[in-house]
Parts: C-alpha cells; structure tokens; sequence
C-alpha cells in the first residue's frame, strides 16, 4: 500500500520475488520481473532494462566492458593451479566460532566466477546454497576461504579481522593453515548486477594473488 501511495510508472522486480510481483498485480501497479541469476542472465536483464527506458546503447556498451573484463581476468589465470575454494555467503557470527555456514553451490553466480578463473568450487552437492557444519568443511579442505558479508561493519559490527578470526577453529584446513581466509565487506559482493565483475575481480587476486600486478584492495 505504501508503494502504491508513490504512484510508481514501473516497478523492477527480481525473480525469485513472485510474491511481491502478485501483491503488485493485484493492486494494478506495473512491473517488470528481471532475473540476475547467473552471468547471462545479468546481460540479458540489461538489455531489457535497456530497451524499457530507451537506453540500448549505454546497455550494449556495459555489456562489452564487462565481456572484456572477464576475458582478460580468463586470459590472466587460465594456466593457474586449480586451487580449491568455498564461497560463504551467510552464516552466525559473533559467536566466537562457526556455526550454520551457507556456501555457495555448482548453480550459482559465484560457481562461474570461480569457474572462469580455474578454480574448483569444493561443495559439489546439489543444492544451491548448502548449509554447512564445521565437521563438514574439515572433510572438504579448501585451499582459500571467502567470506561475503556485504556491508560488514554495518551488518555485524564486527571488523573483518574479528570475522576472520572465528574461521581459526578450523586449524586443520589448508585455508586456515596457510592464512589464506578472506573476508569481502563490500556491499556489491552480495550483489546479482553488473557490479559483479568487481565480485570476480576480488576473487581472482584472492585465488591467485602472484598474477596480478595491482595490489588487493
């Protein structure tokens, strides 16, 4: 009701939100269903973008930017060891350890990142995000750890150090033996848009930090 109250010409609504896109449907507010799912998806939600507000052009040439991005990060790690990653993307904190850590699966936007750069996503299971125990992540052993926690000190009120430190109950794995845990506090890393590419930029100079010349930010 209250977004009906602003008179909207358009609302843009994602996917996975049917519920939302009904209630709007209901109340005769127009809507545009978009789906940033996986990489091809975001292209094809620009260009539609594109097309609704007359702006065809600036769409294409984001499009491009970012092709040729992702072809020169490919180029740059495509003969880099296959190193084993996991992508968390929720879980408690605060705790003084780990407990419930979702990580991202094969069916995701993050599983192309790595895919693009050379790395192995270690959850092969099938589902999309998978909840993990730490008996679980111990038997996966991940080389590198990435923690996404958009808007970290916001969020959690944490620093990314505290954040990181909680991952030490975790000795056993490589990640932690090697000091390779990394926590992303961005508010694009959670992001399904044309910003990913900052995302997959963050994560190749984590994953393989010797090939790129600029330093990590």
């Amino acid at each position: 009701e209250a977004v009906y109250k602003l008179k909207p010409d358009l609302i843009i609504v994602q996917e996975e939100h049917n519920a939302s896109a009904e209630r709007l449907d209901s109340l005769g507010i127009p809507y545009l269903i978009i789906n940033t799912s996986t990489i091809p998806d975001i292209f094809e939600s620009l260009r539609l973008l594109g097309g609704v507000f007359q702006t065809e052009a600036a769409a294409e040439a984001t499009i491009r930017r970012l092709e040729r991005r992702m072809a020169e990060i490919a180029e740059i790690t495509k003969d880099a060891p296959k190193r084993k990653v996991l992508i968390s993307v929720g879980r408690n904190m605060g705790t003084g350890g780990l407990s419930d850590v979702y990580v991202a699966g094969r069916t995701t936007l993050y599983n192309e990142m790595l895919e693009l750069i050379g790395a192995e996503n270690v959850y092969s299971g099938n589902l999309k995000y998978a909840r993990l125990s730490s008996e679980g992540i111990l038997r996966l052993e991940p080389d590198v750890v990435i923690d996404l926690i958009p808007d970290l000190e916001k969020s959690v009120k944490m620093s990314a150090r505290q954040v990181q430190s909680e991952w030490d109950d975790l000795a056993a794995i490589p990640a932690v033996q090697n000091g390779e845990v990394y926590v992303f506090g961005d508010d694009y890393v959670c992001a399904p848009g044309p910003r990913f590419i900052l995302a997959l930029d963050d994560i190749a100079r984590v994953v393989h930090p010797g090939l790129f010349a600029e330093v990590v930010e």
